[in-house]
């Protein structure tokens, strides 16, 4: 496209926009047409010295063309390449879809009233045993409690003992150097 039938788009544009009577700051406003002129050199000058904003631009529409969506079906693996993959498999597909098939057979047998049944008795068994662990940790508190006191009165035991003997030692000592 030209750049005068762009601008001259862009001026028309603006006539219905703003009307036959553009508002003041428009008329002393640069047109958009000149606004897009100002930054597109702007932007040149500035990707100008850029080596790497360069080779980018350069490959742009390489990087468009991944992006397309139609990319991945152009390059995708085609119908017959796609049944092989399918029939190479043929195998492994046919025994999980048996398994499946086996598992789907089974599933009454989980959903069974007798399960379900054994099911409460075991929920109730659990409360059980769930209650019976419960007083046993407190048990287990109380004797952890227990012994910790008796290493405590054990070792002031030791001490008392151990300052007695020493007490005694001193008197034998004084005894012997009389």
């Amino acid at each position: 496209m030209d750049y005068n039938v762009l601008k001259e788009r862009i001026a028309e544009m603006e006539k219905k926009v703003f009307g036959a009577n553009p508002p003041t700051l428009v008329k002393e406003a640069e047109s958009c047409a000149e606004t897009l002129q100002t930054v597109n050199k702007k932007y040149e000058a500035s990707t100008a010295k850029r080596d790497k904003v360069q080779r980018i631009l350069a490959r742009f529409n390489e990087i468009d063309k991944y992006m397309d969506s139609r990319f991945c079906e152009e390059t995708a693996l085609s119908t017959e390449a796609k049944i092989r993959v399918i029939l190479s498999e043929e195998q492994q597909i046919r025994e999980t879809a048996a398994a499946l098939e086996r598992i789907s057979e089974l599933k009454s047998v989980l959903d069974s009233e007798h399960l379900r049944a054994a099911d409460q008795k075991l929920l109730e068994r659990f409360a059980e045993l769930r209650q019976k662990q419960l007083e046993q940790t407190e048990d287990a508190q109380k004797l952890e409690q227990q012994t910790y006191e008796l290493l405590n009165v054990y070792f002031s035991f030791m001490d008392l003992v151990s300052k007695q003997f020493i007490a005694w030692n001193k008197k034998v000592r004084a005894a012997e150097g009389k």
